[in-house]
């Protein structure tokens, strides 16, 4: 029941970041392993996202050449999955690094 419901936070949150952000092309997963598929225009690479995430103290890993994917521990709490989150909308409003799509 717990990681069903923090993945349901977490997924809500990251509808709410794709729709506000426009950044993910749609979200997917299940339980607390969820991660979205960059859209293609967007100017961020997955690669960019989780080096901006880990900057900030959050882990996610790039799934593929255009997916971040957030696999926390199943004990996450609501208030983690709200800070990394947080930190995701954070990193999604700053300058891409590079500019336009870094390949790294």
């Amino acid at each position: 029941a717990h990681v069903s419901e923090v993945g349901q936070r977490l997924r809500a949150g990251l509808e709410d970041l794709r729709e506000r952000r426009g950044v993910f092309r749609e979200v997917r997963g299940r339980g607390l392993m969820i991660g979205g598929g960059i859209d293609p225009g967007a100017p961020w690479s997955a690669a960019d996202l989780v080096g901006g995430l880990r900057s900030q103290g959050v882990l996610a890993h790039v799934a593929g050449p255009e997916t971040l994917r957030f696999v926390p521990p199943l004990i996450l709490t609501a208030e983690e999955a709200d800070h990394a989150l947080a930190a995701l909308d954070g990193v999604l409003a700053s300058d891409p690094p590079g500019g336009p799509r870094s390949t790294s």
